[in-house]
């Protein structure tokens, strides 16, 4: 069961979200917000990124903001504020409908990938790693890849976490909405796969059903 559900997440993160029944279904658009990049102080100062729900913020070393840039924009102002603080230009590609994915265009570092889907301004961005160039990449509340999240799931309220299996956990950090199936409801937002209580992966935007496809 474990290495089933490892490889699903591992798929996601390459191929893009999809619907629980396996039908192709670009994550929920976080709400709309007016596209901005507000620099305090040049982007080489940033030691964090930190993705939330419904935003990307580069933290200096001290946790201050030093760019924002909000999701309803679009994927190319996440991109291009990633891209300026690990220092390095992604690997980009176009992806024809694969699988439980639609067609759309990858944006790829080594742990971070961007999928964007085409004809249209929704993205996902996946994440496998705790660092990218230097820099610490993480979720709301300061969480990263590798972290044991037993205690903050515990914390969390139940609609947040998600148990498939006794070896699994889906751990919603920030919810910007939630979706409704039938008697099957799933929070929106920063989202994080665990496996043994240690944080294997996060998506943002998605849903728990993400991680299925």
């Amino acid at each position: 069961m474990r290495a089933r559900w490892a490889a699903a997440a591992a798929a996601v993160l390459v191929l893009g979200g999809c619907s629980a029944t396996g039908a192709v279904s670009p994550p929920v658009a976080p709400p709309s917000a007016t596209p901005t990049v507000v620099e305090e102080r040049p982007v080489a100062a940033a030691a964090t990124l930190r993705f939330s729900a419904s935003e990307l913020h580069a933290l200096d070393i001290a946790g201050e903001p030093v760019a924002t840039v909000a999701f309803g924009g679009g994927p190319a102002a996440v991109v291009e504020l990633v891209a300026d603080t690990v220092g390095t230009a992604p690997v980009v590609s176009e992806v024809a409908e694969e699988g439980c994915a639609a067609p759309h265009t990858s944006y790829r570092w080594d742990g971070v990938a961007l999928t964007a889907w085409a004809g249209s301004t929704d993205f996902v961005v996946g994440i496998t790693t705790s660092s990218l160039g230097g820099i610490r990449i993480e979720t709301t509340g300061g969480f990263a890849v590798g972290d044991d999240i037993v205690a903050f799931a515990a914390a969390s309220p139940a609609e947040n976490v998600g148990h498939p299996s006794e070896l699994d956990t889906f751990v919603a950090f920030d919810v910007a909405s939630r979706t409704s199936s039938g008697e099957y409801t799933s929070p929106v937002g920063a989202v994080g796969y665990a496996t043994g209580g240690v944080l294997d992966s996060i998506m943002t935007p998605a849903e728990w059903s993400s991680f299925l496809c």
